[in-house]
């Protein structure tokens, strides 16, 4: 048999009055959802979430067989612009709290647009 009584007496009481507390009010659930997860994450959950859309996009408007039919080039751009629209958003209301990945996809978004120019100005 183990000695149950020396681990009882020696135990730190696990603390979870901020978890529930916050969980007692219907109306702000949905938030401390969010912003436990996010800071679970340390800020890693909105880049999930918009490299998820971006990789969407992209596959949707790349397709050959589609009513949309772009290039490679233009639908990284389109993709990114809208990403970056979504994270400047989530970022206002507070979804998401790391500005660097709004900014990656920014970034992607200006590249894009110059590679379109440069295609544009070769003819392809």
């Amino acid at each position: 048999m183990v000695n149950w009584d020396y681990l009882s007496n020696n135990m730190t009481q696990i603390d979870l009055s901020n978890i529930t507390d916050n969980l007692n009010d219907p109306a702000a659930i949905s938030q401390v959802l969010i912003d436990n997860t996010d800071t679970a994450t340390q800020g890693y959950f909105g880049l999930g979430v918009m490299l998820i859309t971006f990789i969407v996009l992209v596959m949707i408007i790349f397709r050959d067989d589609g009513d949309i039919k772009m290039d490679i080039a233009r639908s990284i751009m389109f993709s990114s612009g809208f990403t970056t629209i979504i994270g400047v958003v989530c970022l206002v209301l507070d979804i998401f709290s790391s500005f660097v990945h709004v900014m990656w996809f920014f970034v992607i978004f200006l590249v894009s647009i110059i590679s379109i120019l440069y295609l544009k100005k070769k003819g392809l």
